[in-house]
């Protein structure tokens, strides 16, 4: 019978394996970036596995791409000449990396997510004021904001997640993932028009 480790290491797997191709959907899109960034960090979590790196090394190296995500949403989701932005997602990184701290990566990491979270909400209240309706694409990406802080909260306050709770929020990663990889923004059934 596989141990819980085992069934969370293969869940992780699989989620991080699904999310390397919605990248191809959305490659023409506005948030390509985000998606680019999503595909990144689920590539290199699988070699980082595969070549047995130590867990702390992957959490520095989420907490670098969480915080290039960030800069990568910011005004619209792509990059620009932020140079100082990246500067301190680098700095913010060797900080935490130099104090070999886990928690405080995995605190810095739930703290750039809910900003990504905010930013994708006041993305959505705009462009549902301006245009008179739900983009339900942005609620999807939202969803999957939630999930990722959901599950590193539950991190921060047990040491070992509860396995129920962790098979659900990553089987509704997946599911998102597969969405993703077939609907961009432009699909008109993702846009419902709010009555006048």
């Amino acid at each position: 019978m596989m141990s819980t480790i085992k069934i969370m290491r293969l869940l992780s797997t699989v989620v991080d394996i699904v999310w390397i191709f919605p990248f191809l959907r959305q490659r023409h899109s506005r948030f390509r970036n985000y998606f680019f960034l999503i595909c990144v960090a689920a590539v290199v979590s699988d070699l980082m596995e595969l070549f047995h790196f130590r867990l702390n090394f992957v959490d520095y190296f989420y907490l670098l791409i969480s915080g290039l995500t960030l800069i990568a949403v910011w005004k619209g989701g792509t990059f620009k000449k932020k140079y100082i932005q990246y500067i301190l997602v680098l700095f913010v990184t060797a900080i935490a990396f130099a104090f070999r701290k886990g928690e405080l990566a995995f605190v810095i990491f739930l703290i750039l997510h809910v900003c990504i979270i905010l930013i994708f909400l006041s993305n959505f209240v705009m462009e549902s004021l301006s245009s008179k309706s739900i983009n339900l694409f942005l609620i999807f990406i939202m969803l999957y904001e939630l999930s990722l802080v959901s599950k590193i909260f539950m991190s921060l306050i047990y040491s070992v997640p509860s396995l129920y709770y962790y098979f659900f929020t990553t089987i509704f990663e997946i599911m998102l993932g597969i969405l993703f990889c077939f609907i961009v923004e432009s699909n008109p059934w993702l846009h419902i028009k709010l009555k006048a």
